[in-house]
């Protein structure tokens, strides 16, 4: 017999110095100076180093010396953005951590995966990762995928002798699929079969997530149309006599105004920021591509044991015909694992007298498939087979007449009404040489009878229902347990709010086995109406999420065992709880870490707070670099002097507007966000409101500008003050719109000016830096301006006031 006792606590300290911790290698977080020297990459630095360049050489010193200060602000910024979100990601990275239950001194422990060492005694039990190379003890029933090393799928049935070599060996980051085992480890960290891999698998690329492509996509049209008409700008020009060097820094500085390279940076921010917001809600995003798309969720599919009720069962009511073999099998047939199983063993522990001391030979433990589970146990003069399940799948296997068993189904069904969850017992006994439940034909058993078990209701769930509803998703209850069951806790539910009454009207109810005889038809039809979904198997699980998909529906599932990993993995948003198995957790995209169902609305919420917040920043982008196209454009058409300098234009994208745009990456989330239905998945990242914004800012601002500049140099004859003017005009209009776009739903009066004080302040340094540009000499030197007076600050406030009104009347048209 080997040692199962495990290491003492002062061993196990010494090996792990000796072997260091296991864990594979991984990538490090990205240092700060190579974060740096990446914005330094960019086409955008390129264009400026490549134009300040040119400018030196033809000794035009002040635009060497603004572009240079152009680039040296824009790392900076880019370093500043990137920085914060990488950090904010390492942080939550970090926040889990795998554990394994391993045996020392003869006591169970659950421990840090890192903390495993060789000698180790670890416990393995269905949904588990492998948490180290070692060699098996015991097994029941164990199959285990090994795909990640093998690339075979099949399960491998495991043994303790066997012809295989591998039969008792076990390699970590393998998955157990079912049963249990025991095993001693040999090999940790970097020693195991995994680890001599590791390193190839550390230095994958992360694939880019389907935002981050619309925006790429966005990013290179815009960038290919503006060197067209940077090009065009030039050759316009130099055409109709205007100096070539200042045409070809015009063209530049309206390239750079309007690629908005500022875009991808923003993202990663405001992904990160509210990765941290979610997690201040007790959720933890675990993947990028997750933020993006909970405020695109349209249903939530859910269990009903510990998400709709509080998962704090309790036996309420019996019915054996047999009540000690009951009793035996309600022990045996029971891996003390779930909430169901821990309360029937509650229950045993309060019947005084009851002493179960047989050995248990054989067990196979519960199969989501065959619904039940059984364990063989030997006995004085013979084995006994006691089975535990599903009632309705039990009493098939069992010996009852026609009639008993119509009165027994008759029970199920009131208990079931009554929100009960139903357990059925049978039993069966052999001759002392049968020692294996595989092979044996389970059938011809003796009912036993039932055991009901007592779920209340999770306290929020229904407001929580209610809430998802009012903001355009909708629930559907896929389950295991007994149809009538589910159908009467959902009744119960429905019964307390008048919402859920007259929502979800056309609430049909099936089983796994009626939607197995649906064909195409039926799926279009009844996918819809159907909110409960009982005696489901984890591949009609993942056909239902399937199905919903392909009608169009973007798909949250809500799931905690391994045996949702497979829908898990293929809804558009995978969550589970924080007590979940370790395959359905690391194939999930959020996990709940106060496992509570009302925080999946709190998920949502922030979610479209994150899709507002991209949006408000490529919406305050592009206006702005698009209302220097036209301004500049208008200019060239016309045959009037540039309205603005390459300096200037700088000034205004890159330190006047820079700060805004920071700000707005961190942008309270709307009020009324959970009032509105869910973003369209197939829809570009722009709207048809935000296009017609975005022309309306642009096309009003420039036109404006170009009128006001127009009218000032003809009037005045002096081009300073008609620049400046115009330099003026286009800063502070950007600096007052940024209060219009932060909320694209609500009046501008609607949101106090202090929800965001980062806002705040970079508007206030925004002015600050364009009264400076303006009244400092130094800096009329540097930009070519002049002090403004009073009746030049109405003329800009004046086209400021005009954009702002243009925008808050399409958002009341909006509104309507």
């Amino acid at each position: 017999m080997q040692n199962k006792r495990g290491l003492t606590e002062k061993e196990a300290k010494k090996r792990l110095k000796n072997h260091g911790e296991n864990k594979l290698p991984s990538k490090p977080p990205t240092p700060d100076i190579r974060i740096f020297l990446r914005q330094l990459t960019s086409p955008l630095i390129y264009i400026l180093l490549i134009a300040s360049g040119i400018t030196f050489f033809l000794r035009d010193f002040t635009d060497t010396a603004v572009i240079m200060i152009a680039v040296i602000i824009n790392t900076t910024l880019g370093y500043y953005q990137e920085q914060k979100a990488e950090h904010a990601l390492e942080s939550l990275r970090k926040f889990l951590h795998p554990t394994a239950t391993v045996v020392r001194s003869n006591v169970r422990l659950e421990i840090p995966i890192e903390d495993i060492v060789p000698g180790d005694i670890v416990i393995l039990a269905a949904g588990e990762r492998v948490p180290a190379d070692g060699q098996l003890l015991e097994v029941h029933s164990l199959t285990i995928n090994e795909a990640i090393l093998t690339g075979e799928s099949v399960p491998v049935q495991k043994v303790i002798t066997g012809r295989e070599v591998s039969a008792n060996l076990v390699f970590m980051g393998t998955t157990v699929l079912s049963g249990r085992g025991l095993m001693k480890v040999q090999e940790t960290g970097k020693a195991t079969q995994i680890g001599k891999i590791a390193v190839q698998l550390r230095d994958e690329k992360e694939a880019q997530t389907p935002l981050q492509l619309k925006l790429a996509k966005l990013a290179k049209f815009l960038a290919v149309a503006v060197v067209i008409i940077a090009v065009l700008i030039f050759i316009i020009g130099v055409l109709t006599g205007k100096d070539p060097l200042e045409m070809f820094t015009i063209g530049v500085a309206v390239a750079v105004a309007a690629i908005p390279e500022g875009l991808m940076v923003s993202l990663t921010v405001i992904l990160a920021i509210g990765m941290q917001r979610i997690f201040k809600r007790k959720a933890l995003v675990r993947k990028l591509v997750a933020a993006e798309t909970l405020g695109s969720v349209t249903i939530v599919t859910s269990d009903k044991t510990g998400t709709l009720t509080e998962g704090k069962m309790s036996v309420s009511r019996t019915d054996f015909t047999d009540t000690k073999a009951a009793m035996q099998a309600m022990h045996y047939a029971n891996n003390q694992e779930d909430p169901l199983e821990l309360a029937i063993n509650e229950y045993l522990l309060h019947i005084k007298g009851k002493a179960f001391n047989m050995e248990k030979i054989d067990e196979l433990p519960f199969d989501p498939d065959l619904k039940y589970q059984s364990a063989l146990v030997k006995e004085e003069n013979q084995n006994t087979l006691y089975l535990s399940g599903a009632p309705e799948i039990v009493l098939e296997l069992c010996n009852i007449d026609n009639k008993e068993k119509d009165n027994w189904l008759k029970k199920i069904e009131e208990w079931g009404e009554q929100g009960l969850r139903i357990v059925g017992l049978a039993c069966k006994t052999h001759s002392r040489n049968v020692n294996h439940i595989p092979g044996m034909g389970i059938e011809s058993c003796q009912w036993l009878g039932l055991v009901g078990i007592e779920d209340p209701v999770r306290i929020g769930v229904v407001e929580t229902i209610e809430a998802m509803g009012r903001s355009g998703v909708r629930l559907k209850i896929i389950t295991g347990d007994y149809l009538p069951t589910a159908r009467a806790i959902w009744s119960n539910i429905k019964s307390e709010s008048s919402y859920l009454k007259e929502n979800y009207k056309l609430d049909l109810a099936v089983t796994g086995s009626e939607i197995e005889r649906w064909g195409q038809q039926d799926w279009i039809e009844k996918l819809a109406k159907t909110t409960i979904f009982a005696r489901v198997s984890p591949r009609q699980k993942l056909k239902i999420v399937e199905k919903l998909q392909e009608q169009g529906e973007v798909v949250a599932i809500f799931g905690d065992g391994v045996n949702d990993a497979l829908a898990i993995k293929r809804a558009d948003i995978g969550v589970v709880v924080n007590e979940a198995a370790d395959t359905a957790k690391e194939t999930a995209d959020m996990v709940l870490l106060d496992s509570n169902f009302k925080t999946v609305i709190s998920a949502i919420e922030e979610g479209r707070g994150i899709y507002d917040n991209i949006r408000k920043v490529a919406l305050y982008l592009l206006s702005d670099s698009f209302s220097e196209i036209i301004l500049i454009i208008l200019s060239l058409l016309i045959g009037v002097p540039l309205p603005l300098t390459a300096a200037q234009i700088l000034w205004i994208n890159l330190l006047t507007d820079g700060f805004p745009n920071l700000a707005l990456t961190v942008e309270p989330k709307e009020k009324d966000v959970l009032k509105r239905k869910p973003e369209d998945p197939h829809q570009g990242l722009f709207n048809r409101q935000m296009w017609i914004l975005t022309a309306t800012i642009s096309g009003v601002t420039g036109v404006a500008s170009f009128g006001i500049f127009w009218w000032i140099w003809k009037s005045t004859g002096d081009i300073t003050l008609a620049r400046s003017v115009t330099f003026a005009t286009l800063g502070v209009d950007s600096l007052l719109y940024v209060y219009s776009v932060r909320n694209l739903h609500q009046s501008i009066l609607s949101t106090s000016i202090l929800s965001n004080k980062f806002l705040l302040v970079a508007v206030i340094g925004g002015f600050l830096l364009q009264l400076i540009s303006l009244y400092v000499p130094f800096f009329n030197n540097l930009l070519h301006t002049v002090p403004l007076g009073f009746s030049s600050w109405i003329i800009v406030l004046g086209a400021s006031g005009l954009v702002i009104l243009l925008i808050e009347m399409i958002k009341w048209v909006y509104r309507r």
